[in-house]
């Protein structure tokens, strides 16, 4: 498992380093997905939504608990969710955003990029 706490949040194994969880988005009144990369050489949380409550603070306490900080990566600037709460709990958990949305997020960006990256 990617982390404890992925389990709770429903977090499903897609291929080696890979796993995928649903989360209920609040604003939008739908289900969206997220997706958690391990390579080994990093962890990588790609457009990260927790869920409220119980399940999502044992998630974010989960990820606490690692070694290592996450990087974050958002493929669209609005998809920002749940990076700040994860941001101000974990120190040197840096955010990746594509370079036309930086501006447009509300965490402090560490890494910008562009198409080709």
């Amino acid at each position: 498992m990617a982390w404890e706490g992925l389990d709770g949040i429903g977090g499903r194994r897609m291929a080696p380093g890979i796993w995928r969880w649903v989360a209920y988005h609040p604003e939008w009144k739908q289900d969206v997905a997220c997706v958690v990369i391990d390579s080994g050489a990093g962890f990588v949380l790609v457009d990260p939504l927790l869920p409220v409550g119980p399940k999502g603070t044992a998630a974010l306490r989960g990820l606490e608990a690692r070694a290592e900080p996450p990087a974050i990566v958002l493929t669209v600037f609005y998809h920002e969710r749940s990076a700040g709460d994860i941001i101000d709990r974990i120190p040197g958990t840096t955010l990746w955003v594509e370079a036309r949305g930086v501006d447009r997020v509300e965490s402090e960006v560490t890494h910008a990029f562009g198409a080709g990256d």
